[in-house]
């Protein structure tokens, strides 16, 4: 009921595929975050909820919090320097470098 390739075996079957249409949602295009770099308030925007996180360049988590759909982030309390943001939706994780002045 197979063939003997070697030390393999390969069974024959038949498949049919009755949906081809395969449709994945990146939220990339969805978020809109302004402005790079910030001084103490950071706009995000996004069609979806989002959680999210914040990391110094270092990898020490800073700030995590589940947010709405659009937010005005205040950020007064970072440091000068380079961040990692991590927008979590539901399915993806959109990693940004965001610029502290």
């Amino acid at each position: 009921v197979g063939k003997n390739i070697g030390d393999y075996f390969f069974d024959e079957f038949q498949t049919t595929i009755s949906d081809t249409n395969l449709y994945l949602k990146s939220f990339e295009n969805d978020l809109k975050f302004y402005p790079n770099p910030i001084n103490d308030v950071l706009i995000v925007n996004s069609n979806s909820e989002f959680g999210l996180e914040i990391y110094s360049i270092t990898g020490t988590l800073i700030l995590s919090k589940k947010s709405e759909k659009q937010r005005v982030e205040n950020l007064s309390v970072l440091e000068p320097g380079i961040y990692l943001f991590k927008f979590k939706f539901i399915d993806e994780i959109i990693s940004k470098i965001i610029f502290k002045e």
